[in-house]
């Protein structure tokens, strides 16, 4: 009897004392198929902030241009550098108003404000703020 192996991207986060590390495998696939062996799967959306994306591909860069527009427009109307929290309720917002036709994304958003902040976003919207690690 053979049985399947289930594939899909691994992505953490991880909290320390000075900071917060992302890491990713850089595999994508599709089904069984691995079609990409060099995927990006973290990205810097300004110098304090960065978040890991899993799942449908076109979804993630839809999500991930949405924050690095959004951040841009944050810094220029407060005079200061998006935080993870906001990051995070930004795209808690977005994910739950399509919640009836979702984004297929899991996302690990870490930032440094005065402390290193990290928080797990689902699907639907939902934000789980992490004070060791997170996993998608």
């Amino acid at each position: 009897m053979t049985q399947d192996i289930k594939t899909g991207t691994t992505t953490v986060g991880l909290i320390f004392d000075g900071g917060v590390v992302l890491a990713a495998d850089q595999r994508a696939s599709m089904g069984h198929i691995a079609y990409d062996d060099e995927a990006e799967k973290i990205y810097k959306i300004n110098n304090k902030l960065a978040v890991t994306n899993a799942g449908n591909v076109g979804d993630s860069l839809s999500i991930i241009r949405f924050l690095k527009s959004h951040s841009r427009m944050y810094e220029l109307e407060r005079n200061e550098t998006m935080t993870a929290k906001a990051a995070s309720t930004f795209l808690s917002n977005i994910l739950n108003g399509n919640r009836y036709a979702p984004y297929i994304v899991q996302l690990v958003i870490g930032g440094f404000n005065s402390k290193p902040e990290l928080f797990d976003l689902t699907p639907y919207g939902g934000i789980l703020e992490r004070d060791k690690y997170a996993v998608s």
